[in-house]
C-alpha cells in the first residue's frame, strides 16, 4: 500500500505542494457535495477514509504540517448487523404456493412454511424450500 502512495506522490509531483493548502473547510465542502450528488453513507465514509490516509502518509512524509481530515464527521452508516434478511410479499407467496396442496406431505410442507414465514423465520424457510427441493430430486 505504501508503494501505491510512492507511485502517486510522484504522479502528482507539485500537487503534494497543493495538498498543503487543504484546509478543514474544503474537506467538509467536498463531503457536503459528495453526500448532494446522492452517494451512500458507506460510500462517503470510504471516501473520507481513502484521503484521511493520503493525508497521514503525507505527514508521515513531512509533505503536510497535518491531516485536515481528522475531525470532519462522517455520516453514519447503515449497519445490517442483526437484521434479519426479509422476504417480500411476492416472495412469500411464492414459497406458499410451491407445495402442491393435492397430496399430504405437500399439505404438510405448506404449513410448515406458512408457520415459518408468519413467525419470521425466513432463513429457516428459505433451509426447509432447499431441502424439500432436494427430497423432491
Amino acid at each position: 500500500m505504501i508503494a501505491l502512495f510512492e507511485i502517486v506522490l510522484r504522479f502528482l509531483g507539485d500537487l503534494v505542494v497543493l495538498a498543503a493548502l487543504v484546509t478543514r473547510a474544503h474537506v467538509i465542502a467536498w463531503r457536503e457535495d459528495l453526500v448532494q450528488r446522492g452517494l451512500g453513507g458507506m460510500t462517503v465514509r470510504h471516501r473520507l477514509a481513502a484521503l484521511s490516509s493520503l493525508f497521514e502518509y503525507l505527514c508521515e512524509k513531512n509533505a503536510v504540517t497535518h491531516n485536515p481530515v481528522r475531525g470532519v464527521k462522517r455520516p453514519r452508516a447503515e449497519s445490517y448487523c442483526g437484521k434479519p434478511p426479509a422476504l417480500s410479499e411476492e416472495h412469500a407467496r411464492h414459497l406458499l404456493d410451491a407445495p402442491d396442496p393435492i397430496s399430504l406431505k405437500d399439505k404438510r410442507d405448506r404449513a410448515i412454511l406458512a408457520t415459518l414465514l408468519y413467525h419470521g423465520a425466513v432463513v429457516l424457510c428459505v433451509q426447509w424450500c432447499a431441502l424439500v427441493q432436494i427430497a423432491q430430486t
